[in-house]
């Protein structure tokens, strides 16, 4: 392998200049030179100096994200405000003392033996050539560097200045002379306008044009100094500007699609182009102006001042060609002929010839160019790099720029790729000789590339420099939105990679003992952290377990147990190595870590006391964080109506609303599968560690902080992406704290209070969502985005009060009994009950539960996932079964059709005004809070079976009511029809709130065995949250084009739940949660069974010994023993 490690960049271009920094900032890899052909830095905006030369991207998105810039004049910069920007950011990194300037590279070779590329350079002033080495060469050369002048006759004995825009004379005098400028593109739009004027008063400029383009109006508004203050010295300002103004441009892509909502954006372009040609444009230069293609096809061109150059008298625009040049002259194709003075090229550049003139030979003596001329055209893996040529990467190249974008943000998003690459081969102690994409990599990649090209407005039939024009490949675009190439390449994926090591004997052992030392580092800090197993009463006791817990583990546990305890550790030591590519998150969740116990103890400090009080503060802590369920369900049914919310997200459509909006169950979704794979006894997914170590309390905290960082993006969201990732992430941390709540809550409560109390927690969802409806609408009066800004924010009010109450909760005594913490679980039922623990019910109760996870523990021998949905003597796939379809049927039957969109039903379906139909939705939903009062006092009383069966016929009544009435709308009795209408809206919404809502998130952990509990709720939620997107997602579409009718799918969902929740689901109403395993380990028909064993227990007394055997005490004083296993 080479010894040295310099970097050779080809180009001082913004690319150039940016890799150099990165390679200083992310690597700490200072031995590297810039070879410029040019005398200076800055590429493009060194090279171009016509007149009027300025960026049509704004400047505060064309600057690089690690040198932001506050002090931007205007919004579209000239070229000297650019270069002066990229000479301050070479001045600040110390770039400049590495560049050589005035070298081209004429030829690359690589030598495979040394893994070193072999480089040839020539000064450009001397001529003299020289030879330089090094293992890797980046390529910033551009495409935009090689000016196109067509091959016209006579050109050599053209007597005037001939030039190409690109590389302007600075003395050409203009003032009364003929000027014939070739080509229309951005830079003679930039330049004619200027030169217009200084030809005048007797001069003329002839611009000969082949074909047009979609122009765009656009002015350059200045910046104030109060802005530039804002920008300056107001934290994240600039940053969340740059945000709205990258996707401001992206949208721009959409309009590449060939579909129908391509088409509407392309249209309304043509019209606004049309527009400006006719309110701005001569009357006769109209038809030469306007274009015959397909809006995108080319780069469209922001002006000004161009159609208004063409009023003067001094300008003259023909779409002709030129054939040739004549002394003072230029001969067209239609055989015009126009006096020149100067002639001026404003033909493009030879964009296709791809690293032109450099020769690029790899490895086997591979000519690059031969390879791309063999393929049609250019081609590279995500436009960076090429198999079969190591340690070398293209920035800018094939397919990788953008039609619409600021080419820093795409060429920062390649040269962090390739640093990242780079890592492989310029870190560590034995970095590898070359790394390389493999050829069934990149063959996969451009497969992916042009197949997507082919449904973009590019191959729609016009010639631009973006295709190839001998292939008519496009080589030049990336065919997604720049936000998604940014995603690609943030991580590599490394089996798309050959990394080629070439190291010693000694280097292989010394980078094992390396690591081995470093895991026995870090597992020493691990084993410092790991957390006691008992937790003190006091502060004193607190830091003193702290120091004698090492006595403590020699005095209570066995040699047997240590040596458990003591593989634990070390499994925890070197889970937490084996997860540093993680980041610092593993570590910061591991129940262990000092921090995050240290936090529990010190809220444990602030006890809450024993009895009531304890099991108050468990109630608050879990109704809390179901008002904020609540009010994340209902905040965005009244903002979806907010004009200033559909301004900024660009007035979405009916699927885009429904994405915008769906999209947080779908993270609700993903939240009950973490808990159901990273919470439970074996991580399948998300491995950050294994075993279900973080119990219901760390459970709920880490659901809330993930609400809060969701919350904090919706808040800060300024486009589309934005706010759905804000919400996906909510979602994950509501679908988490969903399926841990309610089972929390089921764990710490008795059996006859369970039903009322799980009830209460559904209650205060019902108080989250009118909260959240009136809060939008008393926000609608102020306007502006703090009217739905605010209102988003507010949950995080709720997330933070649950984060801070729940250290001060005790854990769940079932979980702590399952994890074999015996003792704690004993004083958890002591201080819950306020109780001492030779108390009978604390006896019993303990006893009960160990008897259940015995049985559950039989029953579930092969511990891994799929043994939950084994038909076991505890029948645990029926009642999973039973946990799944009872949560379907809380949200197919329509509810979150009202919840979310009951503004826009209203507006849409029964024709109210948007103010109405808020005031109508706030009120519609309280409805759901009162129904929601009835069975969090009386739920145990009314059954959980009769509910549901009564709950779903009414549901079924009142959306064929719904459905019957809105059919009439639009005749002469429909503005009645309408009105009774909404009162069947109200009507459903207090028949769910007292039957439908509460049921399933009290049935699902009541029906679940102990052992299968976690897994299972998680199970159950998770179809919650699917159906909950599925009929979000669909409400839109089917309530905008089904009309009355769509209410009748939920008329017929909700009637079939009817016959199934009658034969398929016993009651569990009164029963202790031990005591449904019995249920379903007899043998039968469940329903009756657990009807049989209602009847006893009313005739009975049915209690659980302290032996674990079940006594029914008969009203004759017989006794009869059951065993529990």
């Amino acid at each position: 392998m080479a010894s040295s490690k310099e970097v050779i960049i080809i180009g001082g271009g913004i690319s150039g200049l940016g890799m150099a920094i990165q390679l200083k900032r992310l690597l700490g890899h200072d031995n590297f030179t810039i070879y410029e052909k040019s005398d200076n830095i800055g590429g493009t905006w060194w090279h171009n100096r016509y007149p009027a030369c300025a960026c049509d991207i704004p400047s505060h998105f064309y600057s690089y994200s690690f040198a932001l810039n506050p002090d931007w004049t205007s919004m579209y910069p000239g070229r000297d405000e650019l270069h002066r920007y990229f000479m301050s950011v070479a001045d600040r990194y110390d770039i400049l003392p590495r560049c050589q300037f005035n070298t081209m590279c004429l030829d690359l070779r690589w030598d495979s033996a040394r893994s070193l590329w072999i480089c040839t350079f020539q000064n450009t002033e001397t001529g003299q050539t020289f030879v330089r080495e090094a293992p890797v060469v980046v390529s910033a050369v551009g495409t935009l560097d090689r000016p196109y002048i067509p091959q016209l006759e006579g050109a050599e004995s053209f007597q005037g200045k001939m030039f190409h825009s690109a590389r302007w004379d600075d003395s050409l005098e203009v003032r009364n002379k003929n000027i014939v400028v070739l080509g229309n593109g951005a830079s003679a739009t930039q330049f004619v306008p200027e030169l217009v004027k200084q030809v005048a008063p007797k001069g003329q400029v002839t611009q000969l044009v082949r074909s047009a383009h979609w122009w765009t109006k656009r002015g350059n508004p200045t910046y104030s100094s109060a802005f530039k203050l804002t920008m300056k010295y107001i934290p994240l300002a600039a940053r969340i500007y740059r945000v709205f103004l990258a996707w401001e441009l992206e949208k721009v892509f959409y309009s590449f699609l060939m579909t129908k909502d391509g088409a509407r954006m392309r249209q309304k372009i043509r019209d606004t182009t049309n527009s400006y040609i006719e309110n701005d444009a001569p009357s006769q230069y109209r038809q030469v102006l306007k274009p015959n293609y397909e809006p995108g096809c080319k780069r469209r061109v922001n002006t000004a001042t161009y159609l208004a150059a063409l009023h003067s008298p001094n300008m003259h625009l023909a779409k002709d060609n030129a054939v040739k040049i004549g002394p003072r002259h230029v001969e067209t194709a239609s055989g015009e002929t126009y006096p020149a003075d100067a002639i001026i090229f404003a033909t493009g550049f030879m964009t296709q010839k791809w690293l032109h003139p450099i020769q690029v030979k790899g490895e086997n003596g591979r000519d690059l160019h031969q390879v791309w001329d063999s393929t049609g055209g250019a081609e590279a893996y995500k436009g960076t790099v090429v198999t079969g040529f190591p340690n070398f990467f293209i920035l800018y190249g094939p397919n990788a720029a953008t039609g619409q974008h600021s080419v820093i943000f795409h060429s920062e998003c390649q040269i962090n790729y390739t640093c990242r690459l780079l890592r492989q081969v310029l870190s560590g102690s034995s970095p590898a000789a070359s790394i390389m994409v493999k050829p069934e990599a990149q063959r996969r990649d451009l497969a992916w590339v042009h197949g997507r090209l082919k449904n973009l407005v590019f191959n729609s039939g016009c010639q631009s420099w973006w295709m190839d024009p001998e292939t008519k490949k496009n080589t030049f675009i990336y065919p997604d939105p720049m936000f998604l190439y940014w995603l690609r390449t943030i991580f590599p994926r490394w089996s798309d990679f050959e990394v080629r090591r070439v190291e010693s004997p000694k280097s292989s052992i010394s980078r094992v003992l390396t690591s081995a030392l470093l895991s026995l580092g870090v597992g020493s800090l691990a084993l410092m952290s790991l957390k006691d197993s008992e937790r003190p009463e006091d502060a004193d006791g607190f830091f003193e377990a702290r120091r004698s817990a090492g006595a403590k583990a020699g005095v209570d546990a066995d040699e047997q147990t240590r040596r458990r305890q003591r593989k634990k550790r070390t499994e925890s030591s070197l889970r937490i190595v084996i997860q540093e590519g993680l980041g610092q998150l593993s570590i910061i969740l591991e129940p262990g870590n000092f921090s995050f116990y240290r936090f529990s103890q010190i809220m444990a400090l602030f006890s809450l006391g024993r009895g009531a009080s304890v099991q108050a503060g468990v109630t608050i802590c879990c109704l809390v964080a179901f008002v904020l369920f609540g009010y994340d369900q209902g905040v965005f049914g009244g903002i979806l109506q907010n004009e200033d919310w559909q301004n900024q997200f660009d007035r979405p459509n009916d699927a885009k609303t429904g994405i915008i909006v769906s999209c947080y169950n779908l993270g609700c979704l993903a939240g009950c599968i973490f808990d159901l794979y990273v919470l439970t006894r074996f991580a399948i997914t998300v491995n950050f560690f294994v075993g279900d170590k973080l119990g219901r309390r760390r459970t709920i905290w880490l659901a809330m902080v993930l609400v809060l960082v969701g919350a904090t993006l919706q808040t800060t969201a300024y486009n589309v992406p934005h706010l759905v990732i804000g919400r996906v992430v909510t979602g994950l941390g509501t679908g988490i704290k969903t399926s841990t709540v309610p089972m929390y809550q089921s764990e710490l409560c008795e059996a006859e209070s369970r039903g009322r109390l799980v009830s209460s927690e559904v209650l205060f969802v019902g108080v989250g969502i009118t909260i959240a409806y009136w809060f939008d609408f008393g926000m609608s009066y102020v306007g502006g985005a703090i009217a739905w800004r605010l209102p988003i924010a507010f949950q995080m009010v709720f997330a933070l009060g649950v984060v801070v109450l729940v250290f001060a909760l005790p854990e769940s005594p079932r979980w702590l009994f399952v994890k074999g913490r015996d003792q704690e679980a004993i004083n958890v039922l002591c201080q819950v009950h306020d109780k001492d623990p030779s108390d009978p019910y604390i006896v019993s109760e303990s006893t009960s539960i160990q008897k259940a996870i015995e049985l559950e523990l039989a029953a579930n021998k092969n511990d891994s996932f799929l043994s939950i949905f084994r038909n076991d003597t505890i029948r645990t796939r029926y009642r999973i079964l039973l946990a799944w379809g009872v949560q379907f049927m809380n949200q197919a039957g329509g509810i979150n059709l009202v919840v979310y969109y009951i503004p826009s039903v209203l507006v849409q379906n029964v024709g109210l005004s948007p103010r109405m139909s808020q005031v109508l939705g706030g009120c519609i939903n309280m409805m759901f809070m009162f129904g929601s009062i009835l069975p969090s006092f009386a739920l145990d009383r009314m059954g959980r079976r009769k509910t549901m069966i009564w709950g779903c016929t009414g549901l079924s009544i009142c959306m064929l009511m719904v459905a019957v009435l809105l059919s009439r709308v639009g005749y002469s009795n429909g503005h009645t029809c309408a009105s009774a209408a909404v009162a069947f809206f109200f009507l459903y919404m207090l028949i769910f709130g007292m039957s439908v809502n509460c049921v399933p998130w009290v049935y699902v952990p009541e029906i679940l065995p102990l052992e299968s509990r976690t897994r299972g709720t998680a199970i159950g939620i998770s179809s919650n949250w699917l159906w909950n997107f599925t009929v979000v997602m669909i409400t839109p579409v089917i309530i905008n084009r089904l009309q009355w009718k769509a209410y009748l799918i939920f008329m017929v969902t909700n009637l079939l739940f009817v016959p199934a929740f009658y034969f398929f689901y016993p009651e569990t109403s009164n029963f202790k949660l031990e005591d449904v395993d019995l249920i379903f380990s007899q043998g039968g028909n469940p329903v009756s069974v657990a009807r049989q064993m209602t009847k006893d227990m009313r005739r009975n007394n049915i209690n659980v010994n302290s032996n674990g055997t079940i006594s029914v005490d008969t009203e004759k004083s017989q006794t009869m023993i059951v065993e529990s296993a």
